[in-house]
């Protein structure tokens, strides 16, 4: 056995070859060691002792040879090994006679598929890295000549310590460099995942047929919650109040023949839904008791019981209007009692809130960015409230929508006079602008309103010009 197979265990290296190679690579290996190996020889010189120093004139022979051993560099030739070919030189010529072989049957064959031609690349890459680390450090003289220390034979046959640092550094340089290889090729599939990632298709949400369910949230349900003979019947998306936790978030009501599911949104949409979406709760249909409108269309109220309360705010009253008519036309469960009427007390809250003026329009906004001079204030979900004088945008509390709390109000942040009101710019379809200046303190202010909707947005635009138009008797918007 050589030093460099008796100090280092190649059969990594071996199982990584015949993994990459195959057979071809051990044919080549054998016709390598077989047919060309040429054994270096390691010539051992032993010091003479004071024994051999001792010289007895009655049993000198002068024709006797000076004592000198032989050891091949290769133990046994015919044992088939991927270990340094005495010929070659490295474990990369026995490779690279492998690859040719395979190159010239993968050419018979013309792959063409994109995975083999990765599979082809990254074989390539590791064998330049391999070729690149053999030229480095195999500068190893031919004869490797050892001296034995005396009184100590067994050490014949064996390279020094220095002999087996070049063979160290050789067998360190082969492995870093496929180490070098893998992380490269990890690293550019892991960018390649995230590329991925940022190309999510945006899921595709039917308000008109709500048992019109993307693909993909087909496909994670039925493999993740479902049971056996489980099937949808509609599916709705829209920001989730949860009674118990008094938290806002984005979500998905989800209700099948058997359960009903809760998923909040943690994430931005991804092609893998669990990156995006989780399982707050989950419950047997007989346990949904009753589903109730909320004022002014902003959604629907869920109670379950031995659960508590949710609300799905739909932001849009054409949505609310939409999932009302599917339950007329699909039957809800049996024990679930529907209610078209909001309850009294979350209307007296919203009838406080503008001091009991007549509301003309309430409705949900995505964002909400109020500038006054260079002060700056963002809202995220809020609610904006009209009358035919005042107004007015909620702070992003709403906690006033669960009725299991008999304290809570809606909260008032913004409020301006309709008479303030000087100019409506339309940014997009579902972003509008108003302008207001305060002529009594020489104040400006600008509300810049974000809709879910389209149609949401002209409903309240609509709205606040009726009500500016009875004042000043001219029309707001120019529909020129």
């Amino acid at each position: 056995m050589s030093a460099l197979e008796e100090n280092y265990d190649l059969s990594y290296t071996q199982s990584f070859i015949e993994r990459e190679f195959g057979n071809a690579a051990i044919a080549a290996v054998l016709e390598n060691q077989i047919v060309e190996a040429k054994p270096r020889k390691i010539t051992t010189i032993t010091p003479p002792t004071k024994a051999a120093l001792h010289v007895d004139p009655l049993t000198v022979n002068s024709n006797n040879p000076a004592p000198q051993t032989v050891a091949p560099a290769l133990a046994n030739s015919a044992h088939v090994q991927l270990i340094e070919s005495s010929s070659s030189g490295s474990v990369t010529d026995s490779v690279c006679t492998a690859y040719e072989q395979q190159q010239q049957q993968e050419l018979l064959q013309k792959t063409s598929s994109s995975d083999e031609l990765l599979s082809k690349s990254a074989e390539q890459a590791i064998l330049r890295n391999l070729l690149a680390a053999e030229s480095f450090s195999s500068n190893s003289p031919e004869p490797i000549i050892t001296q034995t220390k005396p009184g100590n034979s067994s050490t014949n046959g064996q390279s020094t310590p220095g002999t087996k640092k070049e063979e160290s550094n050789k067998v360190s340089s082969m492995f870093g460099a496929l180490v070098q290889t893998t992380n490269s090729l990890m690293s550019s599939s892991r960018k390649t995942n995230s590329q991925a990632d940022q190309k999510c298709e945006p899921y595709k949400f039917n308000y008109t047929d709500f048992n019109d369910v993307d693909h993909r949230l087909k496909l994670y349900f039925y493999q993740t919650k479902f049971d056996e003979n489980e099937q949808f019947k509609w599916l709705a998306r829209g920001r989730i109040y949860n009674d118990n936790t008094k938290t806002l978030c984005g979500g998905i009501v989800v209700m099948s023949t058997c359960k009903c599911y809760l998923m909040e949104a943690f994430g931005p949409e991804n092609e893998d839904v669990a990156k995006w979406l989780r399982l707050l709760v989950s419950v047997t249909a007989d346990r949904l008791e009753c589903i109730q409108l909320l004022p002014w269309k902003l959604g629907l109220a869920f109670t379950l019981r031995d659960w508590g309360n949710f609300q799905l705010l739909l932001q849009d009253i054409l949505r609310t209007d939409s999932l009302l008519l599917y339950f007329a036309n699909n039957s809800l469960p049996s024990l679930c009692e529907l209610k078209y009427q909001p309850t009294a007390l979350l209307m007296k809250r919203i009838n406080n809130a503008v001091n009991d003026e007549q509301l003309k329009m309430c409705a949900l906004l995505n964002a909400c960015t109020v500038t006054c001079g260079q002060a700056k204030r963002n809202l995220s979900t809020c609610t904006l409230l009209t009358t035919d004088t005042h107004l007015c945008i909620s702070s992003s509390k709403f906690d006033w929508l669960s009725t299991s709390d008999a304290d809570a109000e809606m909260e008032i942040c913004m409020k301006q006079l309709m008479s303030n009101l000087v100019e409506v710019e339309q940014i997009d379809a579902n972003t509008f602008l108003i302008n207001y200046l305060d002529e009594t303190q020489d104040l400006s202010e600008i509300w810049q309103c974000t809709f879910e909707t389209q149609e949401n947005a002209d409903s309240c635009l609509n709205a606040i010009a009726q009500s500016w138009e009875k004042l000043f008797g001219v029309s707001l918007l120019n529909t020129t």
